[in-house]
């Protein structure tokens, strides 16, 4: 199950869920909020950010206690026993996929078969002595956006995503421009990029409510904002600008382990 097919999945309920009760003439916003708050505390427990979910999983308990008329102590402790649940079944379900690693390349024909079976939105360099150019403009309301196997071609990209996780490593990428603005905004989710030290490297990041991590530096909370330069040691010729914003999330900006490719 790929996290598009679940936030799709978690939408037609909902919308179902409304429907129906309006029907009823029943008012669902009670559990509603709820659920899309406890669905984001998985998620952002899926991403490593314990105090965001921390932060959605309160928000569920606020918004049930004042609605119903029932003592917090015991929303909290079905609260607690819920989430708890589906956090043991999802780490149970993902204990056998494989983590993302940028060093390792999968095998070429066992990734073709496992991307027919998967039907996540992920964009990636599938085969040997190809080389895929990163689209100007890409939008998609949630999945993946993701280039950290094969080489890859950039002139500029703006990425604008509703839900999901953006990764890009570019040290991957080859370009032939002196200047490569990069544009990356979401709603919800991450954004993880890996940059080459042989670069010049201008990150403008924030996030309303999450952490922002870029180049060793960290701000964490509130309009969580930060802009870092970094140098390269010899001179190089290409310039990568990148402006990245989540309105709930995290943002992480790492060196990566290995120089830009040649052009």
């Amino acid at each position: 199950m790929s996290q598009r097919t679940g936030f799709l999945g978690l939408g037609i309920i909902i919308a179902g869920v409304s429907i129906v009760s309006s029907q009823l003439g029943f008012d669902a916003s009670l559990f509603i909020w709820p659920i899309i708050a406890l669905s984001l505390a998985c998620f952002f427990v899926y991403q490593r950010n314990y105090w965001l979910s921390a932060m959605f999983v309160g928000l569920a308990l606020l918004h049930v206690s004042n609605r119903a008329d029932v003592p917090f102590i015991f929303t909290a402790v079905i609260t607690v026993l819920f989430l708890a649940g589906v956090i043991l079944f999802y780490f149970w379900w993902s204990s056998s996929r494989r983590e993302i690693d940028i060093d390792k390349d999968l095998n070429t024909s066992e990734e073709k078969s496992r991307n027919k079976r998967s039907a996540s939105y992920a964009h990636e360099v599938r085969r040997a002595g190809q080389e895929r150019e990163i689209p100007a403009q890409h939008r998609f309301l949630a999945g993946q956006c993701v280039y950290i196997k094969k080489p890859f071609r950039i002139r500029e990209a703006a990425v604008q995503y509703g839900a999901g996780e953006v990764i890009i490593d570019f040290s991957k990428a080859k370009t032939e421009e002196e200047t490569v603005p990069v544009r990356i905004r979401g709603m919800a989710g991450s954004i993880k990029l890996f940059v080459p030290e042989n670069w010049d490297v201008n990150v403008d990041a924030k996030t309303l409510v999450g952490e922002t991590k870029v180049l060793g530096y960290k701000e964490e909370g509130l309009k969580a904002a930060m802009k870092v330069e970094h140098k390269a040691k010899e001179q190089t010729q290409v310039t990568l600008n990148i402006e990245a914003e989540l309105v709930v999330g995290s943002i992480q900006v790492k060196y990566a382990k290995h120089p830009a490719a040649s052009v």
